[in-house]
């Protein structure tokens, strides 16, 4: 595998190999902006880059924009119709329509690998797939390691105001907190995996989202001695057609109770029974490796993700 250039939202750089991608690597350690390094051209455009048909796979890790969708949707449609395969961490395009974008891909001899779109640390993905055809009639979902963060902080004595703030310090939240806080990154990846599982397109626009900071705070401290947790939960009911994300209080004893911190769980109930996921979520070291392991099975044609 060749990369041949990178790019952020300004320009590009060209890259010969493994050696040159070391070095940018270097430089972004010691904290380098791409456009600080040497060689970068501004308003390099990766559509333009593509046209050659020297490129076989581009990945997505850029911001998300669910309301409007560009640049994207233009980005990631662009490259499908090159017959530039996708592998992306990026919700945006498969949140607002996933059959149909993998509908596009396939009519332009290309793929799409989006394991890492949801909990890129844990199976998910691979399990709705699996489980598609065994009836799901609900999922319930932790999917936002960072508001199941702030909501361990809270516990611990922090108010709503300065968790988010040791949050953003840490840089584990998005750069617009209310793609988070508000239930859109929960929302999305909810639809992705409800499109996987229903067979048709659900949309982070079908999900109804309530925000963390609609949660009265004050009493927290004595609902987790009463052996409650408030939650930030994903759910989709595939018998009503009902997708929501909303604080929940949870009982102890729920798969969704224990997992604090940096982790993800989600819930099929199927068949009588429930199937639990749990796992960790970032950070991005899981969903670079999530990323490399799609792109080989893109090259290799092989796996449905």
């Amino acid at each position: 595998m060749k990369v041949n250039a990178v790019f952020s939202s300004s320009g590009g750089l060209e890259l010969s190999g493994f050696e040159d991608l070391r070095r940018l690597s270097k430089y972004a350690v010691e904290g380098f902006k791409l456009s600080q390094v040497p060689g970068f051209k501004e308003g390099m455009h990766p559509l333009d880059y593509v046209g050659g048909g020297d490129v076989d796979i581009a990945f997505f890790a850029i911001p998300p924009n669910y309301l409007i969708g560009e640049p994207n949707t233009k980005l990631f449609l662009g490259m499908l119709r090159e017959g530039v395969s996708v592998v992306t961490a990026d919700k945006t395009v498969l949140a607002r329509g996933f059959w149909r974008v993998i509908k596009y891909a396939e009519e332009n001899e290309a793929s799409v690998g989006y394991r890492a779109t949801v909990a890129a640390g844990t199976p998910v993905v691979d399990v709705a797939w699996a489980l598609r055809s065994r009836g799901v009639v609900r999922l319930r979902a932790i999917f936002n390691a960072t508001t199941n963060y702030i909501l361990g902080l809270i516990e611990e004595g922090l108010t709503y105001d300065e968790a988010l703030k040791r949050a953003k310090a840490e840089k584990v939240v998005e750069p617009d907190p209310t793609v988070d806080t508000h239930g859109w990154d929960p929302g999305a990846k909810l639809a992705i995996v409800s499109s996987i599982i229903a067979g048709r397109d659900v949309t982070v626009f079908d999900v109804r989202k309530t925000p963390l900071e609609a949660v009265d705070f004050s009493d927290i401290k004595k609902v987790v001695k009463e052996g409650w947790r408030v939650k930030y939960v994903a759910e989709a009911n595939f018998k009503n057609g009902e997708f929501v994300v909303k604080p929940e209080l949870i009982p102890r004893g729920d798969p969704l109770y224990d997992v604090v911190g940096h982790r993800n769980v989600a819930v099929f109930e199927v068949e009588d029974d429930a199937i639990v996921v749990k796992g960790p979520a970032g950070p991005a070291r899981r969903t670079a490796r999530t990323l490399l392991a799609d792109a080989m099975s893109v090259l290799n044609r092989s796996g449905r993700p």
